[in-house]
């Protein structure tokens, strides 16, 4: 008989599977796409150093980010009009439909997997997952 997994270990296990059954869909997108997509509408025109800083992530990796979503007509970049040094990124017309229709399938996709559970286990859930939120707030 195998070891059983610890339940940290269980946890983490069913996290990620969680993660990538999100991810799939009809769409071409990560999730890290949708994200950035996201970032930029509610952010306005943020400059490039601001979508690193939101991701945690390097200028250089941000620059990749943003060049596939451009390469696919759904962000652009503009110069800045106070600083022209300064690159801004702005959320097309295809981007924003996009956004829309990626949020429109995961809601859906989420809405079929929450139909699983009974109203106290939704208040669980709730509960759990306010804990973990707060926790990684902290932890950041």
């Amino acid at each position: 008989m195998a070891p059983r997994k610890s339940k940290n270990t269980e946890l983490t296990s069913l996290m990620f599977a969680i993660g990538r059954s999100m991810r799939k869909g009809k769409d071409k997108h990560s999730f890290l796409h949708f994200e950035a997509l996201r970032f930029v509408k509610d952010s306005g025109k943020p400059l490039m150093r601001e979508v690193a800083r939101h991701f945690n992530i390097t200028p250089p990796a941000a620059t990749l980010l943003v060049e596939g979503l451009v390469r696919d007509k759904l962000l652009a970049r503009v110069t800045d009009r106070k600083d022209r040094r300064a690159i801004r990124v702005i959320l097309t017309s295809a981007g924003r439909a996009t956004l829309a229709k990626g949020i429109k399938e995961k809601i859906t996709r989420l809405n079929k997997i929450f139909a699983a559970l009974t109203e106290e286990e939704k208040d669980q859930m709730i509960a759990l997952s306010k804990k973990m939120a707060s926790k990684l707030r902290q932890l950041q």
